[in-house]
């Protein structure tokens, strides 16, 4: 009774759409995170933008004060939580934001900082010449002032692009593609284990560790490869691998 009640109340369902607006820029950057691209780089100003919104009086706008205060500081708790200087760091070397200005942000700085330190530790030159190269990524010069080098980015994950470019500073080059090609979300450790979960059930019990990774081995090399068959990655595989056909040349001669 209590919730063909609740289910009759037009206050009840406007609540829920409430909720709903809220959470969704936070779900979207969930979903975005479950996938297999990489988006280290992303995710610090994606937080950003969603405390950004969520402060927004015109942001639903049926909020109290006391409410909207409450939402943007749970999101600032959870913020809190899940940053780390990788989300600093790849926010400061991702090609599709350099027009950023991070330098200000002192929080975004000390991150990115350490994590050179981290990856330099025992090569102290190493460590000062990639904030150099930061400098000359920043401010487009050498190779990165070509014309639309950087609209390449928005078209291929942030890694390979500094894969592509990076080879002239080549001690940031390795510290970004580190950093970039990182996932941010456990997802794909825990597709591993739903598989292992199929494969080796407790009715199972007596399959054995090695007989199970095989089997997970062989089911994730599977779905990978029915991946890219339906991206229709098949042709392209296969003209590098088959001989050139020589037939008409044959035929000339």
């Amino acid at each position: 009774m209590w919730a063909k009640a609740r289910i009759g109340e037009d206050a009840w369902w406007h609540r829920g759409e409430v909720i709903l607006t809220i959470a969704e820029p936070t779900v979207e950057l969930l979903r975005l995170a479950d996938g297999d691209v990489p988006i280290m780089g992303k995710v610090y100003y994606r937080m950003f933008r969603i405390q950004e919104q969520l402060s927004d009086v015109t942001f639903v706008p049926s909020l109290s004060a006391r409410e909207r205060s409450a939402v943007v500081q749970i999101h600032k708790d959870r913020w809190n939580y899940l940053h780390s200087d990788y989300h600093a760091a790849g926010y400061c070397i991702d090609p599709e934001l350099h027009q950023h200005i991070q330098h200000v942000d002192a929080e975004v700085m000390t991150g990115f900082r350490a994590v050179i330190a981290r990856h330099y530790h025992d090569k102290p030159a190493s460590s000062s010449k990639t904030m150099v190269q930061f400098m000359a990524y920043k401010n487009s010069r050498g190779v990165f002032s070509e014309a639309g080098i950087f609209e390449q980015a928005k078209d291929m994950p942030a890694h390979e692009w500094w894969e592509l470019y990076g080879a002239d500073i080549p001690e940031i080059q390795r510290v970004a593609m580190k950093v970039l090609s990182k996932r941010s979300s456990a997802c794909s450790v825990e597709r591993l284990w739903s598989l292992f979960g199929l494969v080796w059930p407790d009715v199972r019990g007596s399959l054995g560790p090695k007989k199970a990774r095989d089997l997970v081995l062989a089911g994730s090399n599977t779905r990978l490869k029915n991946k890219l068959l339906s991206m229709d990655y098949e042709a392209t595989m296969r003209s590098h691998l088959s001989e050139p056909d020589t037939s008409d040349d044959e035929e000339e001669a």
